[in-house]
């Protein structure tokens, strides 16, 4: 009985201590998750946003240009805003890197190149002809850059759709806790009516719970007819022994007759540690030669283990019949 005690408890610590780990496990990977999609869709905002200005920015230049002013601060900065582009995308597409988008953006790359050298080359020949190959080079690099704008939006959307996984995620941890929660609960109450009804160091039934026990247990005998006896151990000389070896070495011989007792009895019994050294055993639907022998056992099977130190303990039991008429 002791044994089976010990494994319960064990049990439901390691049930405690696995449904809390697994339990970390998945809120710290949810917020890797949320983490990681915030992240991506933030700086996705500002790719949108760089695209769509690059786009407005080519036209500018080109009125600049063409109009004889300078361009060249629009040109440094749609430059840097295609350089910083181009390590967005590569930061942050990752498994939803899209080909397009890379053949889009070199396409905007090449003919912003040959753009730019047209506008440096106005002010050698400024004729008709070429202002109309910087117009067109110009809606040229206009379309490569709305394409670019469209095709970041559209994996910008890929990426938002996972939100939708975040949603299942935050629903399944929610019933997950609630389940948590319930089995902590019933681990601590369960717990707590453990340490209430039972002996702290035989890991018996106190006497609490023999009160309760006997109560109920002669209300239905009566009810129903039957018998039941009544066994009261006490350990012989055991203020001796924790005198001599020590209140250790008395602890251990009362846990150790505790298992003995408890290994003797039918799994239907039960025991009690009512006192210091005082066990009682209730034992259903039997009589008065059933008690004497049962009593006897636990004698025998006490007097025969060695205590080691401690040597040899005896035990002095009383028994007496509860009958229907009684």
């Amino acid at each position: 009985m002791y044994i089976k005690i010990m494994s319960e408890i064990t049990k439901r610590s390691n049930l405690l201590t696995f449904v809390s780990f697994i339990l970390f496990v998945i809120v710290f990977s949810n917020g890797l998750f949320i983490y990681s999609i915030s992240e991506r869709l933030k700086n996705d905002a500002k790719a949108v946003n760089d695209a769509g200005i690059v786009r407005g920015s080519i036209q500018r230049v080109t009125k600049l240009a063409l109009a004889g002013m300078d361009p060249s601060d629009k040109i440094r900065e749609i430059n840097s805003m295609l350089e910083t582009l181009g390590r967005e995308e590569n930061r942050l597409e990752g498994f939803l890197r899209s080909g397009r988008f890379n053949g889009i953006q070199k396409d905007l790359l090449q003919k912003w190149a040959q753009l730019q050298q047209g506008l440096e080359g106005l002010d050698t020949d400024g004729g008709p002809e070429n202002r109309r190959r910087i117009v067109d080079l110009s809606e040229q690099c206009w379309e490569a850059a709305n394409g670019l704008v469209f095709e970041t939006q559209f994996i910008s959307e890929i990426k938002l759709s996972f939100l939708n996984y975040v949603f299942v995620i935050i629903g399944f941890n929610i019933a997950f806790v609630v389940i948590s929660i319930f089995l902590i609960r019933k681990h601590v109450r369960n717990e707590l009516e453990f340490l209430a009804s039972h002996d702290p160091l035989t890991m018996l039934l106190n006497r609490y719970s023999y009160n309760i026990i006997l109560r109920q247990d002669l209300n239905r005998t009566r009810r129903y007819h039957s018998n039941l006896s009544l066994l009261m151990i006490d350990i012989d000389h055991y203020k001796s022994v924790n005198d001599r070896f020590g209140h250790d070495s008395g602890d251990e011989v009362l846990k150790k007759i505790a298992q003995i007792i408890a290994g003797t009895v039918r799994s239907s019994d039960a025991v009690f540690r009512i006192g210091g050294e005082e066990f009682a055993v209730i034992v259903l639907n039997a009589n008065m030669e059933q008690a004497r022998q049962l009593s006897e056992k636990i004698r025998e099977a006490v007097y025969s283990f060695d205590f080691d130190k401690v040597g040899k303990i005896t035990v002095s039991i009383g028994f007496a019949e509860c009958r229907e008429e009684d």
